[in-house]
């Protein structure tokens, strides 16, 4: 997911219905997001956002790394993961997030699984310009 984040935000990925696909996909029905500000959006809302968003960071050196996954819980129909998210421009470091997300896994889904709920909170807020 995280790749995909890059490239549709760097433009590496292609304006199209299919490619947004990979993110939207990937998002369940009912999926809800608490950003690192606090904030709570839900999927149609972080689906519009991020469609607007392609291309946003042309021309930039970007990328997520994850860090320090683990799986706390899991079933056969659910996982409850937590993870590190390291934000990048070149080598320059920008952010820092811890997450929690639930998980579901889907054969159709993009990266073959469904994110249900995410919860990020900063661990280190990005670098001011």
């Amino acid at each position: 997911m995280h790749e995909v984040i890059a490239a549709w935000t760097t433009g590496e990925a292609a304006d199209t219905d299919d490619s947004f696909g990979q993110f939207a996909g990937a998002l369940a029905p009912g999926f809800i997001i608490i950003n690192p500000g606090g904030v709570t959006e839900d999927r149609e809302t972080v689906v519009s956002r991020f469609r607007g968003l392609h291309g946003t960071r042309a021309g930039i050196d970007f990328r997520i790394e994850i860090h320090q996954p683990a799986v706390h819980q899991e079933t056969a129909d659910l996982a409850l993961v937590t993870y590190h998210e390291h934000w990048f421009e070149g080598a320059q470091e920008q952010s820092v997030i811890i997450a929690t997300a639930l998980l579901e896994p889907e054969p159709d889904a993009p990266g073959r699984l469904l994110w249900r709920h995410l919860h990020e909170t900063w661990l280190r807020p990005p670098v001011a310009p």
